[in-house]
C-alpha cells in the first residue's frame, strides 16, 4: 500500500461528514444573510424659491404663498429607498422638522403612481384639528399637528423602490432640520447623503469591487501563462474599466439574491 493511497483511505470518512457540516454552515449563514434587518436609506436636500427681505439700498422683497407673507421659500426633497432583498407592504414613514420649518402643501411623491395616505392616528390629528374654530386654536398645537409633520402608510414598498416626497416649506434657517422614522418590524432606518452613482450602484462601490475583480483576474492570467505582455494587458483592461466590472458584478449579486429572496 502506498502513501498515496493510505492518504485516501484516512481522507474518506473525515472529507464526507466535514463537506457536509461546511454545507451546513454555509446554508445557515445563508438564511441569516437572507433573514437580516432590512435596510431602509433617506436621505434629505433643500433648494431655495425666494427670500424676503428689506435693504436701504436694494430695497424691499416680499414673497407670498397664497396670499401669506414668508420670508424663506424653499422646496425639501426626501428619498427613501428600499436597499433590502424584501418586499413591504403598510410601512409608516414620519417627517419631523425640528427647527419650525412649516409645511405649506401636500407635497408630491416621485416614484409612485398611487396616492400615499396618510397613517391612521395622524389622519385622526388632523380632523380633529380641522375641527376646532379658528379662533380657539392654539397655535402651537396646530404647528406641531399640521405644519411641522407628516405621517404617511406606503402601502406596498418593493425592494429597489426608491421614494422622494417633495414640500414646499417656510424654512425657519438656511437649511430645514428633517428627521425621518420608521417604526416597521424588522427595518432599519439609516441616514445617508447623497452620492455619485454609476448603473445604479454607488460609484465607490463600483470602484471597490472593480479592484478586486482587476486583481483577481490579473492573478489567474498571471498563472495561465508566462508572458509578460499578456499579463500587463489583462491588468491595465480590467483596472481601466473597473468601475465597469464593480457595477456589473453588484447588480448580479442583487439579481441572485433577489431571485433566492
Amino acid at each position: 500500500m502506498t502513501a498515496n493511497d493510505l492518504l485516501h483511505r484516512l481522507w474518506d470518512p473525515v472529507s464526507t461528514p466535514l463537506l457536509l457540516a461546511l454545507g451546513a454552515i454555509a446554508t445557515q449563514l445563508w438564511r441569516r444573510y437572507l433573514s437580516r434587518l432590512a435596510t431602509f436609506r433617506w436621505s434629505a436636500w433643500h433648494t431655495g424659491l425666494a427670500v424676503a427681505g428689506n435693504d436701504p439700498n436694494l430695497g424691499r422683497v416680499e414673497v407670498r404663498y397664497n396670499d401669506l407673507p414668508v420670508q424663506n421659500l424653499q422646496f425639501s426633497n426626501v428619498e427613501i429607498e428600499n436597499e433590502s432583498s424584501r418586499d413591504f407592504t403598510n410601512v409608516e414613514i414620519k417627517l419631523l422638522y425640528l427647527d419650525g420649518t412649516e409645511i405649506l402643501g401636500q407635497g408630491q411623491v416621485a416614484g409612485m403612481a398611487q396616492f400615499i395616505p396618510w397613517a391612521g392616528r395622524y389622519s385622526a390629528e388632523l380632523e380633529a384639528a380641522a375641527a376646532i374654530p379658528e379662533d380657539q386654536r392654539d397655535r402651537a398645537t396646530i404647528v406641531h399637528a399640521l405644519l411641522a409633520r407628516r405621517e404617511y402608510v406606503i402601502p406596498v414598498f418593493n425592494r429597489g423602490i426608491k421614494m422622494i416626497l417633495t414640500h414646499v416649506v417656510h424654512a425657519a434657517s438656511a437649511s430645514p432640520i428633517v428627521q425621518v422614522a420608521c417604526d416597521h418590524p424588522g427595518v432599519r432606518l439609516c441616514q445617508r447623503p447623497q452620492r455619485p452613482m454609476i448603473f445604479g450602484v454607488v460609484q465607490a462601490h463600483s470602484i471597490l469591487f472593480g479592484m478586486g475583480a482587476a486583481v483577481f483576474a490579473t492573478l489567474i492570467t498571471a498563472s495561465l501563462t508566462r508572458r509578460t505582455w499578456v499579463v500587463a494587458l489583462v491588468a491595465f483592461l480590467s483596472s481601466g474599466f473597473g468601475q465597469l466590472w464593480g457595477a456589473a458584478i453588484i447588480r448580479l449579486k442583487r439579481w441572485v439574491v433577489k431571485a433566492i429572496g
